[in-house]
């Protein structure tokens, strides 16, 4: 099935969706050169969120980069139907929006700021199920982007404050 992708902005994205509270919380908490460190990252103060954030690690190779799923919220692994933790994009997700996923990520790598988008959730026999996201670049050393924080939900989810 050919998966719609539509690039968002975050005005488009509601107040309440679990994206829109991370975006906030990820521009409240950028340093002074703009980046957003692992270390700033305190589970306790957005413990609302948590069900929905999916950390993926960037892997630069000779050949492509590839991404791995390092950490899985429990609402993404229930929406997903099954635990991604500890494997690679491309070994997940159906091949064409593996695709389109690593190129959402590169976008974020060399933009440095994230990057927000609605589409049908790419795991087969899940691909009725329409999601927004928002993928915020991190960095574990205070310099380099390593890591991403994919804030992905139901279009329609709405959570309380973080």
């Amino acid at each position: 099935m050919q998966r719609a992708l539509s690039i968002l902005s975050v005005e488009d994205i509601d107040e309440r969706h679990p994206v829109r509270r991370f975006n906030a919380f990820w521009h409240d908490n950028l340093d002074d050169q703009g980046v957003f460190k692992r270390s700033f990252f305190k589970p306790a103060t957005c413990h609302a969120i948590l069900p929905w954030i999916v950390i993926l690690e960037h892997h630069a190779s000779d050949t492509e980069p590839e991404f791995l799923y390092r950490l899985c919220g429990t609402g993404f692994t229930e929406l997903a139907g099954r635990e991604f933790t500890g494997q690679y994009l491309e070994n997940v997700v159906d091949p064409k929006a593996a695709k389109s996923m690593k190129q959402e990520l590169l976008d974020c790598l060399k933009s440095r700021t994230p990057q927000y988008s609605q589409t049908e959730l790419p795991v087969e026999g899940r691909d009725f199920i329409k999601v927004q996201r928002g993928v915020f670049p991190v960095s574990t050393d205070g310099s380099v982007i390593d890591q991403f924080f994919v804030v992905i939900a139901q279009h329609d989810c709405r959570i309380a404050e973080i």
